[in-house]
């Protein structure tokens, strides 16, 4: 197999998991534009969040290991749905409650 061979191989998969991607992306659109299309939903990285809850995304990557919060996959990607801010700030918040006031 010459070098540009694999190149396109590769290629070709990539592509294929950006596809993927793409589709999901609009299967989320499409079931947040059903379930109100006059207000739709904003997605929010990991890194936002971390923001909104002023804390180190690392943290907000530890409460999805711990189970605390369960984000969107999309892809390798990680995102929550803004509307869901009060579960997302509760389970927040009772993680620190849980663990001590330095930790959220």
């Amino acid at each position: 197999m010459t070098a540009i061979s694999r190149e396109i191989k590769l290629l070709k998969q990539k592509a294929k998991t950006f596809i993927s991607d793409l589709e999901q992306i609009e299967a989320i659109v499409d079931s947040t534009d059903a379930v109100d299309s006059t207000s739709p939903s904003e997605i929010i990285t990991v890194e936002e969040l971390a923001k909104i809850l002023l804390v180190h995304p690392n943290t907000v990557r530890r409460f999805i290991n711990q189970g605390l919060l369960e984000p969107m996959r999309i892809g390798k990607k990680l995102y929550f749905v803004r509307e869901q801010l009060p579960e997302i700030l509760a389970a927040a918040t009772k993680a620190r409650d849980e663990k001590g006031v330095n930790s959220l």
